[in-house]
């Protein structure tokens, strides 16, 4: 007996297979050692498995697997193959073979020979702003300016004056009145001297005395304390100025990325299932069939599918047909791996998922979170804090002084472009706070208060008296608080009393005649007169007072303090 051929040839594609089938009739009687790999995709219906066969029997050809796949082989068995093990050298493929006419035949029913993991689609991961006027004088009469005192007038004898010739009588006879004649010339020469003497003296007592009174007007010492500063609670002050209001606005804008996220299903998983028919009837699968997975996902078939019915006698085949189906729902829970989806319908189709189910995914929004405004808030109070004073203190301008504890600041506005919940990358949030203040210029003020503190000075020398302007005296402004806002300030002065022109000649009416004693005792009864002199004359005259109020002067000094008015 001759020995059998034997020809080893490789399948790896369905290319290889149509190769194989056609060149069997070539080889001749032997055999074919089939060699497939267990990841290759040839050969896993029992369809391929009767075609090969088929052709061999044909060609009377013996045909023998040589695989490790354990469901090939007991495929192979069942339909009449012989199995072997696998060489270790790969042999030739088929297509390495004579081209052989080409043969054709229905795919028979398949099986799935690995599990295959699902895979796994990663997630998104998270994602990462008054004046006034001083009155010093009162608005009295002065004076006329004074003239200087005079000393008591000398008197000097005038020069007597011839009188004038008397008419003479009618003359007695020649001898007597010779006589009488030269008597009366003695007697009146002698008598004539004498009435001149007398008449002149009369004359000189009447006119030659002059006096000059010299009064001091009473003098007093006058002051005022005022307390005046600015408008404010606690301040009980005899004057209070109005504070002026300053206010500064500063304002805050900043954006920050958001913090809060959410997830939503974004794409839909799809897949093809294997449908196979036992029965041998065939069974039509309509669209939007659904089909139920293990993992709780319902799957929906997207057109009509006719499955054909099992061969259970000629090929010993089972009826498949695959249809493409979509998850129910989108997201990454339809995402389904191998014979996930896995069943039975109602009219005794079976279902399976060969290959993994994919393509669901989940896609992340970025949402702004109550923490993204909590955080805008505090940078924004904190913003304020920091430039709210210096914004304040740059109205404080030139004299101005701010009054202590008047800093008043608004209640802080925020507005957000974005609320909490709302999708979004980022957010802005726009702030501004408002501080207002009261100030005050001092020297303004202690001018309003040195102003007031005159006039009232100038008040208290109303009626004959008169402030002397030379001796005003006002004083520096004295706190009288911590915050110095309330001060004190004191002016002093002198007053005189005024003796008017009508004063002085009604003086000098009483004065005529009078004696020294009475002329003082007259002066002494005037109440505005400190103390007063009399200087009269001439000094061989009696001592009174003039005769003539015309020789009567009155005139008016300070006493030494100042100029005397007349």
């Amino acid at each position: 007996m001759g020995s059998v051929q034997t020809t080893l040839v490789q399948i790896a594609s369905d290319e290889d297979v149509e190769a194989l089938v056609g060149r069997i009739p070539h080889l001749g009687e032997g055999q074919i050692v089939v060699s497939v790999q267990d990841d290759s995709s040839v050969l896993l219906t029992a369809a391929e498995f009767s075609r090969l066969l088929t052709a061999a029997r044909a060609a009377h050809v013996s045909l023998s697997i040589s695989t490790n796949d354990h469901l090939r082989r007991e495929l192979a068995r069942m339909l009449g193959w012989s199995v072997g093990d696998r060489p270790a050298e790969p042999p030739p493929r088929a297509t390495d073979l004579p081209e052989p006419e080409q043969h054709t035949t229905a795919d028979l029913a398949s099986y799935i020979p690995v599990q295959f993991p699902p895979s796994v689609q990663p997630g998104s991961g998270p994602h990462r702003t008054q004046t006034g006027t001083v009155i010093l004088d009162a608005a009295v009469p002065h004076t006329a300016a004074p003239a200087e005192t005079r000393p008591p007038t000398r008197w000097n004898p005038p020069a007597p004056r011839p009188d004038d010739r008397q008419g003479t009588a009618d003359l007695p006879p020649a001898g007597a009145l010779e006589v009488r004649g030269r008597r009366l010339a003695i007697a009146a020469a002698v008598a004539a001297p004498i009435v001149v003497l007398a008449v002149v003296a009369g004359l000189l007592y009447y006119l030659l005395p002059s006096a000059t009174v010299t009064l001091v007007p009473k003098e007093r010492a006058i002051s005022a304390t005022l307390t005046y500063g600015v408008a404010a609670p606690g301040n009980n002050v005899d004057i209070a100025l109005p504070p002026t209001t300053i206010s500064a606005t500063v304002t805050f804008d900043r954006t920050i990325q958001t913090t809060g996220e959410r997830f939503v299903d974004d794409g839909t998983a799809s897949g093809t299932i294997l449908l196979t028919n036992p029965t041998t009837q065939p069974i039509v699968v309509p669209a939007q069939t659904q089909l139920k997975g293990a993992n709780g996902m319902t799957y929906i078939t997207q057109a009509d599918a006719t499955v054909p019915p099992a061969d259970p006698y000629t090929s010993l085949s089972i009826g498949s047909a695959t249809v493409n189906v979509v998850a129910a729902s989108a997201g990454l829970a339809g995402n389904a791996g191998p014979s996930v989806v896995l069943g039975q319908l109602p009219d005794g189709a079976f279902y399976n998922n060969r290959n993994a189910i994919s393509g669901g995914t989940r896609k992340r929004i970025a949402v702004v979170s109550p923490a993204d405004t909590a955080a805008l808030t505090v940078a924004a109070k904190q913003y304020f804090a920091a430039q709210l004073d210096p914004a304040l203190k740059k109205q404080v301008t030139g004299s101005l002084v701010m009054v202590p504890g008047s800093e008043k600041a608004q209640p802080m506005t925020i507005q957000f472009d974005k609320q909490a919940g709302v999708d979004g990358t980022t957010i802005t949030a726009h702030a501004s706070q408002t501080t207002s203040a009261s100030v005050f210029d001092p020297s303004k003020l202690a001018a309003a208060a040195r102003d007031e503190v005159g006039r009232r000075l100038a008040a208290q020398a109303s009626g004959p008296f008169v402030l002397l302007a030379p001796s005003v005296k006002i004083g520096n402004p004295t706190p009288t608080n911590q915050a110095q806002t309330a001060f004190s300030i004191q002016a002093s002065g002198t007053v005189r009393a005024v003796i008017s022109p009508q004063e002085r000649s009604a003086l000098a009416s009483q004065l005529v005649g009078k004696s020294l004693s009475q002329a003082d005792a007259i002066i002494g009864a005037m109440g505005d007169v400190a103390s007063h002199t009399v200087a009269e004359g001439p000094s061989w005259l009696p001592r009174k007072m003039p005769d003539i109020v015309s020789r009567i002067q009155v005139v008016i000094t300070n006493g030494g303090q100042g100029n005397a008015n007349p």
